[in-house]
């Protein structure tokens, strides 16, 4: 009876509340707002103390620059190596990949900035999020965890393509493999195929990833000293094989096929960026951050030029193997013992590139969650301080991945989401040096930071009242997205091979974006790692990212589209109305 009494209460000031308003209640749509798409998070800035995290910070700068070597070098020396130098940039293998690692750099020391003032797990998420807005941020943090999803899926197919080879090898016959291992195909299709060895090696690595960071830190290390030590001898025992006549012509697809080289092996740099994902679980982030980043991309890119040198040096470029470069390079110069030990070493250095593309997306998938923009369940941790939910989630869509995907369906999306990523980040740190540590400017408010550099430009000193009139963080932020279109429009005239007439107004607009950007003073924080040359280093890391996107097979793009579209409707279903920012 009393029961029965209260619904009836309740049910009465229902129907009081109705006829006082004159309506039924109605949804609550206050969330969608324009401005809580480009609400952003505050930074602050403490060099005493570190954000607050509850994951263990237990990593050094060495299980840092570990953990980067093993995420970075592995895939460009024993999968890109071979289809690049056969295909596209014959003995220029190494200039390919000089010129990716140049791109790379510009894009890690805006990285190394970001981390170095916001010490957390988010990565490029955490990234764009504080510098340019909610909406931003999560299209970057979810295109990052396709990356990390896909690249190890990738790499998980080279490493099954390699075991299939070794088998061959070892077993010293005509004999094959069984096909059910790798490449199994389904039916007529030839987009899928079945890897059941590739899946096993996922599920591998991610039990080692469940248990803890710290175990997997000290296996990463012994797996890079022991791959970096065999890559050593690669160089060196490769090069007394070397014959100087297989370098000519040096060019023989043009410089065209260099940059369109440059563009895939980019792919043999994405990994640099997974230590600062680990920002969260590091002693000392600040500093151990931008040395492992910039560290890695050094190493990194000395041994893809060593190596290129060899592998094109030892056989002609157009007798390549795209499958096992570097072993039949060996093999053909009687070097048979190199490559059954080359085998084994790709074993063991595409395990570690594995585990090191493993790590990083339950830990981004954490930082979202913690933020209010994703379920829940992916800020829970175990008792080893591991994100388990999502090292279980994120590791059962990379086997789906590597169960059924081939490795030519899986890398042509994995260079676009990161590609992209980079670019926001150096977009980011411009927008990020022209913002107030404490205050946020709405738009047409001049921040005091925001002023002519006199000092540099006294000679357009004419031009202060104009700059002071109208330069606030919004219109910087403004003349950053004109920067952006403007370098997407010119990797297209390019690619569409136009009219030389057609740069130069193109050119002539970043020009003048670049010009205005540099006559304003911004901030620089001395007890943090700084990028140098802003607005320079940033606004070239963007131009020079959105080209290579723009030489990418147009069917990745639509992929990846795809994947954003989902991301989306996560976002607009979920996060915008869960984000933290709301209260």
């Amino acid at each position: 009876q009393s029961r029965s009494s209260a619904a009836s209460d309740v049910y009465k000031r229902q129907v009081v509340s109705t006829q006082s308003t004159g309506r039924a209640s109605m949804p609550n749509f206050s969330h969608y707002r324009f401005r809580n798409l480009v609400r952003r998070q505050k930074v602050e800035y403490n060099k005493t103390k570190l954000v607050d995290t509850k994951l263990r910070r237990v990593l050094t700068s060495i299980d840092l620059l570990s953990y980067g070597v093993a995420s970075t070098v592995g895939a460009g020396i024993f999968v890109v190596t071979g289809v690049v130098g056969k295909e596209q940039a014959g003995p220029a293998l190494a200039l390919c990949f000089i010129i990716a690692g140049f791109a790379s750099l510009l894009s890690a020391l805006c990285y190394s900035e970001f981390a170095s003032r916001i010490p957390v797990s988010g990565s490029a998420y955490s990234f764009s999020y504080a510098s340019l807005g909610e909406l931003i941020g999560w299209i970057v943090g979810w295109n990052i965890t396709l990356e990390y999803s896909v690249s190890s899926a990738a790499v998980a197919r080279a490493w099954a393509g390699y075991f299939v080879k070794l088998i061959e090898i070892i077993s010293n016959s005509n004999s094959t493999a069984p096909n059910w291992l790798n490449n199994y195909p389904l039916g007529s299709s030839s987009l899928f195929s079945l890897s059941p060895l590739a899946a096993f090696l996922i599920i591998a690595i991610s039990i080692l990833a469940y248990f803890g960071i710290q175990g997997s830190a000290k296996t990463t290390l012994v797996i890079t000293c022991i791959n970096i030590s065999a890559i050593l001898f690669i160089i060196l025992g490769g090069a007394f094989n070397v014959t100087v006549a297989n370098w000519s012509p040096f060019f023989p697809f043009g410089f065209e096929g260099v940059i369109q080289g440059a563009g895939k092996v980019f792919f043999s740099y994405i990994g640099f960026d997974s230590v600062s994902t680990l920002a969260g679980e590091t002693r000392n982030p600040r500093h151990d951050i931008p040395f492992a980043t910039v560290g890695t991309l050094g190493i990194a890119t000395a041994l893809y030029i060593g190596v290129s040198f060899v592998v094109t040096g030892m056989v002609p470029y157009y007798s390549l193997d795209v499958n096992a470069p570097l072993s039949y390079a060996f093999s053909q110069v009687g070097w048979k013992w190199a490559a059954i030990l080359i085998s084994f070493v790709s074993l063991t250095t595409l395990t570690a590139t594995t585990l090191a593309s493993i790590l990083p997306q339950p830990r981004i998938f954490y930082q979202m969650s913690c933020d209010g923009l994703l379920f829940s369940l992916f800020s829970r941790l175990n008792r080893w301080q591991v994100p388990n939910y999502g090292v279980i989630i994120s590791s059962l869509f990379a086997c789906l991945l590597a169960f059924f995907l081939d490795l030519d369906q899986l890398t042509d999306m994995i260079s676009i989401g990161t590609l992209l990523a980079f670019t926001l980040v150096c977009g980011g740190i411009v927008v990020l040096r022209f913002r107030s540590d404490s205050d946020r400017y709405p738009l047409g408010e001049t921040n005091p930071l925001v002023a002519l550099d006199s000092q540099k430009f006294s000679r357009i000193k004419c031009l202060e009242p104009i700059i002071r009139h109208f330069a606030s963080p919004s219109i910087v932020a403004l003349l950053v997205t004109f920067h952006f279109c403007f370098s997407v429009l010119f990797a297209v005239v390019v690619k569409a091979q136009v009219s030389y007439w057609a740069f130069v107004p193109i050119a002539l607009a970043i020009l003048i974006i670049y010009i205005i950007l540099q006559t304003l003073r911004h901030q620089s924080l001395s007890d943090f790692f700084n990028c140098p040359l802003v607005p320079l280093v940033p606004l070239m890391g963007m131009f020079i990212n959105l080209y290579l996107v723009i030489q990418l097979p147009t069917s990745a793009l639509w992929r990846v589209g795809i994947w954003t579209g989902v991301g989306a409707l996560i976002y607009f279903g979920y996060g915008i109305r869960n984000s933290k920012l709301n209260d």
